[in-house]
């Protein structure tokens, strides 16, 4: 037996067998001996040869699985594009920041999609594999926003039963998404900034700052700006916030997206309805949707041709029929017919419509905010902006 060796690494063995006893003299072994040096060489560049074609396959299919990797990553944002091709350069600026840690503020009219941009944000970011944890800034009573955001320690009050995490350190490695931040009292500012700029939360009713690692995306309809010049919105909190905006177009500039987001729609809702034929638009029904106000964007989509769909009598719809305001209508180089209407008069009509239809009920199930996909207490104040009474 030989042991190949080659600078001082051990490559293996060399044996010889026989089947009779002492069949092997000195000199066969000496000989043996003299041939360790071209057995090791030999054997060295066999084992390299293999090495080196081992690492290129392992390198053909590092390079395979890169690749459907990045695939894999931008498929949120190529089905986004499918169906906006118009915010091509929205998902540019998603593209480029997501892969960040920075604060992304999302701005756009009600019903634009702004938490879809929130989505994809966190889906295309190092933090995909943690949690997204969604707020309705509006949604919240300002005496309830502590304990909702930063948590509270058991018998920190009456009902304190034990101690519960708030959204912050549920977001932890994860992402936070604010959503209708402008609706926050001047108190509430000041309580979400400390945060914003210390990275730690004091739970209702402990002493004890605990860190949190989240990553911040604000969204609103309101102009934060103009908030703070006119003394609503901290200047402070919009700086933190604002460090990389991106802002929606509604949908009235986005005709053609308004088309094939329907077709995405009515595949979801064949599904939803189990309707064996995927219901379609008629060509006045397409025309329709490039010309139409949309003050509710997208969710006024989606909403609209949910009712076209459960009140027609067939698979083609007629989208026209159902919308709650008819006098909306009005194409991008003006009006057919009727006279020039504002776009808040126009979306004052809506909601006019809307509430005229659930008989002034605005929650609960078939109320007015339920079927514009808005939280009551939002849809309230958006009535009180347009001088509504209810």
């Amino acid at each position: 037996m030989l042991d190949l060796f080659k600078d001082e690494k051990h490559l293996g063995v060399v044996c010889f067998y026989s089947q009779f006893s002492h069949h092997f003299c000195e000199k066969q072994a000496e000989l043996l001996q003299r041939l360790h040096d071209p057995l090791a060489l030999v054997t060295c560049n066999a084992l390299n040869t293999f090495l080196l074609k081992e690492n290129s396959e392992l390198g053909k299919e590092k390079s395979k699985l890169l690749e459907s990797l990045e695939i894999e990553k931008r498929k949120p944002i190529v089905n986004f594009l499918k169906h906006s091709p118009s915010l091509s350069s929205i998902a540019g600026q998603i593209e480029k920041i997501a892969p960040t840690e920075a604060t992304v503020l999302v701005l756009g009219e009600t019903g634009t999609g702004k938490e879809v941009i929130a989505d994809l944000i966190h889906s295309m970011s190092s933090r995909s594999n943690g949690p997204l944890v969604k707020i309705n800034c509006g949604a919240i009573p300002d005496n309830l926003l502590d304990s909702e955001l930063f948590g509270y320690e058991k018998g920190a009050f009456t009902d304190a039963k034990q101690t519960r995490k708030g959204f912050f350190e549920q977001a932890d490695s994860g992402t936070l998404f604010l959503d209708e931040i402008g609706e926050l009292t001047p108190s509430a500012q000041v309580r979400l900034l400390r945060t914003l700029q210390q990275k730690t939360i004091i739970r209702v009713g402990g002493t004890k700052e605990i860190r949190v690692n989240v990553r911040i995306v604000a969204a609103t309809h309101r102009n934060l700006q103009r908030m703070v010049e006119d003394g609503t919105f901290r200047e402070d909190l919009w700086f933190r916030l604002n460090v990389y905006p991106i802002s929606i177009p509604p949908l009235r500039e986005r005709g053609e997206d308004a088309v094939l987001l329907s077709e995405l729609f009515l595949e979801k809702l064949k599904d939803k309805y189990g309707l064996k034929i995927k219901p379609v638009l008629s060509s006045h029904s397409i025309e329709f949707l490039r010309n139409y106000a949309w003050p509710g964007n997208v969710r006024e989509l989606e909403n609209s041709l949910e009712r076209a769909v459960l009140s027609s009598q067939s698979s083609q719809i007629e989208l026209k029929q159902v919308l709650l305001n008819s006098s909306a209508i009005r194409a991008k180089e003006g009006n057919i017919g009727c006279p020039s209407t504002s776009y808040e008069d126009t979306v004052r009509q809506y909601f006019l419509s809307l509430l005229h239809q659930v008989k002034g009920k605005i929650s609960g199930p078939g109320g007015a905010a339920e079927i514009a996909k808005m939280h009551p207490n939002t849809l309230r104040s958006k009535l009180k902006k347009l001088n509504i009474h209810y």
